[in-house]
C-alpha cells in the first residue's frame, strides 16, 4: 500500500509540474493564454489515476508554485476556476460515471466558479464595476429614448418605432433572466474538449476511458425524455401565469432545452446524412458542405426536429427500415 502511495505522490508532483509550468506561461505569454483552456486536463489525470486526495494536492501545490513566481492572486485565481473543474472531473472519471453525466457537471462546476472567481476580482480590483452595472437599467432607457427621438426626426411611424423597442427590452430582459443557464450552456463544449484531451491522453498512456456516442446516435437517455418534453410545455405554458419567479425558472429551463433540442435536431440530420452519403456514396467534404447548408437553411425548424426526435425517435424507425 505505501509502494501504491509513494508512486501516487511522485506522479502528482510531476503532474503539479506540468500544471504549474503551463499556468506561468498562460499569465506571462498572452499570445498563449489559450492553453488555459487546456490547463485542468493534467489534474484530471492525476485525480483519475490516483484519487481525489491526490488531485486536490496537486491544485494547491501548483497554485503555491504559480503564486511564487507570479503573484497570489493569480494562483488562486487559475485553481479556483479551472482547477476544482478538474478536480470534480477526474473524481468522476475515476468512480465510472457516465461520460455524458461528467461533461454536464463538469460544464457546471465551470460556470460556478468562472462567476465565483470573476465577482471576486471585480469586487477587489474594480468594485466601480457593480455601480455601472446597476445602472445598466437607467443607460437602457436614455438609448431608447434617444433611438426613439432619432427615428421620430426621420419621420418614422410612431407604433412601428415602439414596437421595436419593446422588443429590445424583451431581449434585455430576457438575457437577464436567462443569463445563469447561457453561462451554463457557453461552458459545455469547454467541459466537452477538456475530457476529449484528457481521454486521448489516457489512451496513450494505456488506460481506456468509454468515449461519447457518435455525434449522430446523440439523444437523452429514454427514462429522462418524457420529463424533459413535460418541463419544456410546463415552461412554454408558464408565461401565462404572472409569477415573477416561475418566469424566472421557466425560462431557464427553456434556453436550455432549446439548447439541447438544437443539438439533438442536429444530430438527426447528420444521422440521416450518414444513410445518404452511404447509400449515394457522398464524399465527406459533400457531406459537410451539405450538412451546413441544411442546418443554415432550416435552423428554426432543427429544434422541433430534435423534440419530435425525443418523442416518437424516428432515428429508430429508420435503423429498422433499413434491416428489414
Amino acid at each position: 500500500m505505501q509502494r501504491l502511495d509513494t508512486k501516487a505522490m511522485v506522479e502528482g508532483a510531476i503532474f503539479t509540474a506540468i500544471t504549474a509550468l503551463m499556468g506561468i506561461i498562460i499569465i506571462y505569454i498572452p499570445l498563449l493564454s489559450i492553453m488555459s483552456y487546456i490547463w485542468p486536463v493534467p489534474i484530471v489525470i492525476v485525480g483519475y489515476r490516483n484519487g481525489l486526495k491526490i488531485s486536490i494536492l496537486s491544485a494547491i501545490a501548483a497554485s503555491i508554485i504559480i503564486s511564487m513566481f507570479t503573484t497570489l492572486a493569480n494562483g488562486a485565481f487559475l485553481v479556483a476556476t479551472l482547477g476544482l473543474p478538474g478536480i470534480v472531473m477526474g473524481y468522476m472519471l475515476n468512480r465510472k460515471i457516465k461520460v455524458n453525466i461528467v461533461v454536464l457537471i463538469t460544464a457546471i462546476v465551470l460556470s460556478i466558479t468562472l462567476v465565483i472567481s470573476m465577482i471576486g476580482t471585480i469586487y477587489i480590483f474594480s468594485p466601480s464595476v457593480f455601480e455601472k452595472i446597476n445602472s445598466l437599467d437607467t443607460a437602457l432607457d436614455e438609448f431608447i429614448k434617444e433611438t426613439k427621438e432619432v427615428y421620430m426626426s426621420f419621420g418614422a411611424d410612431e407604433e412601428t418605432i415602439q414596437q421595436m423597442l419593446d422588443r429590445i427590452y424583451q431581449m434585455y430582459e430576457m438575457l437577464r433572466i436567462t443569463f445563469p443557464i447561457l453561462i451554463v450552456v457557453s461552458n459545455l463544449p469547454l467541459a466537452y474538449m477538456i475530457f476529449k484531451l484528457t481521454r486521448l491522453i489516457l489512451k496513450r498512456l494505456g488506460y481506456n476511458i468509454d468515449d461519447m456516442s457518435s455525434f449522430s446516435e446523440w439523444g437523452l437517455p429514454r427514462n429522462i425524455r418524457v420529463p424533459a418534453l413535460f418541463l419544456m410545455a410546463a415552461a412554454l405554458f408558464s408565461k401565462y401565469i404572472n409569477i415573477s419567479w416561475l418566469s424566472i425558472i421557466a425560462a431557464n429551463i427553456s434556453v436550455l432545452l432549446s439548447f439541447v433540442f438544437l443539438v439533438i435536431g442536429i444530430s438527426v440530420v447528420a444521422f440521416y446524412l450518414n444513410i445518404a452519403a452511404k447509400k449515394y456514396q457522398i464524399p465527406s467534404v459533400a457531406k459537410a458542405i451539405l450538412a451546413i447548408m441544411i442546418i443554415l437553411i432550416f435552423m428554426m425548424f432543427i429544434p422541433a426536429i430534435g423534440i419530435v426526435d425525443t418523442a416518437l425517435d424516428i432515428r429508430k424507425w429508420a435503423s429498422e427500415f433499413r434491416e428489414v
